[in-house]
């Protein structure tokens, strides 16, 4: 595993002398699920939001259409897509951003025709697009969460699970990011759950449900098994010192809505119940995007809250999109 390693003087270098600080930023990041926008007033002096203009989301379903046009993102998404980002960008511009940068999930370039449909982006929409690998993706979460929350446990470890897999990064001594990264992801999971406990070929079988209590059961055997062998030593050894946040759809619109709580956080004994009440639902019954997805995440995630022995996990709305205003690589310096 590569070790990752960000110095934070790489941002503190943004600082100009006798220049305005002040700017207005754009960022849209575009997930297999979900594409959100934020607009934010910077101070890019001092490496901080002033005040957040806009905040914005939209759905679009890319994971399904794969599926069906073998793993090629069909011409009739292409142009649904870019009119709902022409949406967000409308909404965006009446800000004046200094610019509109446009980050796509790694997720993309497993298609077979993604950099056809990003020239059509760049072309039609006039954004810079920057295509992130997964160290970064990893630091864009985590600089979300601490821009959005500055006043935040210095201590603190954000969890990512997306279509790309699942990422840990915390902040060592101030100033350099350490990621841990796990293959396993909600697709894996329905899958492994599909053929290893139900016997059925996944291709054929789109969804599990209902799963029913013996295979729920023999499901969380499933999930401890894998983190047992997969989730690093390291990271299950000290995850219980650090406070820790979940970001992306798989916490905020998958198991946050089915717990049905308000607030932001969950815990073991919520996850229990709740998966108790909906084991047996078909996914009429579940409703909503996804779900086919929605009890194995249920299942998915009590199984590593317990391998990590986190009781635990706060939930904060970010995506690639609030980190993306601050990071370097981004962005020029504008001030006058």
């Amino acid at each position: 595993m590569k070790k990752t390693i960000l110095l934070l003087s790489t941002i503190l270098c943004l600082k100009t002398f006798g220049k305005t600080c002040i700017e207005n930023r754009a960022a849209i990041h575009m997930g297999a699920g979900s594409t959100g926008l934020v607009v934010a007033t910077i101070d890019f002096c001092n490496i901080e939001i002033s005040k957040f203009l806009l905040e914005k989301r939209t759905f679009i379903d890319f994971i399904t259409p794969l599926k069906k046009d073998d793993n090629k993102i069909p011409q009739p998404l292409q142009i649904l897509a870019i009119n709902k980002i022409k949406e967000l960008m409308a909404s965006a511009k009446n800000f004046k951003p200094t610019s509109i940068v446009f980050i796509p999930s790694k997720f993309f370039k497993e298609t077979k025709n993604y950099m056809t449909f990003f020239k059509k982006i760049k072309k039609e929409l006039k954004v810079k697009i920057y295509l992130p690998n997964l160290e970064t993706e990893a630091i864009l979460g985590y600089l979300g969460v601490k821009i959005k929350y500055p006043d935040i446990a210095t201590k603190l470890l954000v969890w990512n699970t997306g279509a790309h897999g699942t990422n840990w990064t915390m902040q060592k001594n101030n100033s350099e990011f350490k990621v841990y990264y796990e293959k396993i992801n909600p697709i894996i999971f329905k899958n492994m759950v599909t053929e290893g406990i139900l016997k059925k070929d996944h291709k054929k079988i789109n969804s599990p449900n209902p799963l029913g209590s013996k295979n729920t059961k023999e499901a969380l055997e499933l999930i401890k098994l894998y983190t047992t062998y997969n989730t690093p030593p390291e990271l299950k050894k000290i995850a219980n010192e650090f406070k820790v946040v979940g970001i992306g759809s798989f916490h905020n619109l998958s198991i946050m809505k089915q717990i049905g709580k308000k607030g932001a956080s969950y815990n073991l004994e919520l996850l229990e119940s709740t998966l108790r009440k909906r084991e047996n639902l078909k996914d009429k019954e579940i409703g909503g995007p996804y779900p086919e997805y929605q009890i194995t995440n249920l299942i998915m995630a009590m199984g590593i809250l317990n391998s990590m022995k986190l009781d635990q996990i706060h939930t904060a709305r970010i995506n690639m999109a609030h980190g993306a205003l601050i990071y370097p690589k981004f962005w020029k310096k504008t001030g006058n």
